[in-house]
């Protein structure tokens, strides 16, 4: 059993520092590593999921925020207990998927490795949108929901994008708005019809888009 002397060394240890690694309570407690993460485990350490796990800190002190993380400096703690679990939650609680550029930076950590061993494992799916992969939830129903909520949001045509829609209208001008709308599908450019018919307004051509029916 670890005496109450320890706790209070360790105590005021976590009140100066916030963020602990192993040597700190070997200096501390000056007892096992088997007695030390004994300590750990029973007062609910939680350790760093990044930097090779070697930083610890108390709940108590984590500020965690709405999704789970807290940094201090370059140092990633999570309520979700590793990057694995933390990739997971964020993708499947986020609105419409994610890319791998935003999990990263929402984890200040980059492992596509990690990410194709998650697709693999079929605990997260990928889909092809505008050009890039976004990552979604392994459940189809919240799947279908999370690709329902990015089409919706993908209301703002890029120019990037726009040139390729005015390139298709070009070489194909008796195409009607639903045709336009597969062939950008084609080319995973996932389009609503009133981001389509705003674009076509916009740029005053919305007269020469064929309607079908």
């Amino acid at each position: 059993m670890i005496s109450n002397n320890i706790s209070v060394n360790l105590q005021d240890l976590w009140l100066d520092k916030k963020v602990l690694i192993f040597n700190d309570f070997i200096s501390s407690m000056s007892c096992c590593d088997r007695t030390i993460r004994r300590h750990l485990k029973s007062n609910n350490v939680i350790s760093s999921i990044n930097k090779n796990g070697r930083y610890y800190t108390l709940p108590s002190i984590a500020n965690f925020n709405s999704n789970g993380l807290w940094f201090y400096n370059e140092i990633l703690f999570s309520q979700h207990g590793s990057l694995v679990n933390t990739i997971i939650h964020l993708v499947e609680t986020s609105e419409g998927g994610l890319s791998a550029k935003a999990i990263f930076e929402l984890v200040k950590t980059e492992s596509y490795s990690l990410l194709k061993e998650l697709e693999n494992k079929i605990k997260l799916t990928r889909e092809k949108f505008n050009g890039k992969y976004i990552y979604f939830s392994s459940n189809i129903n919240t799947k279908n929901n999370q690709i329902i909520n990015r089409q919706i949001s993908q209301t703002k045509i890029t120019d990037e994008i726009g040139i390729i829609i005015l390139t298709i209208f070009i070489k194909n001008p008796e195409i009607n708005i639903e045709e336009l709308q597969d062939k950008l599908s084609q080319q995973a450019i996932h389009l609503n019809l009133e981001s389509l018919n705003e674009f076509f307004e916009i740029h005053q051509l919305k007269k020469k888009l064929k309607f079908p029916g």
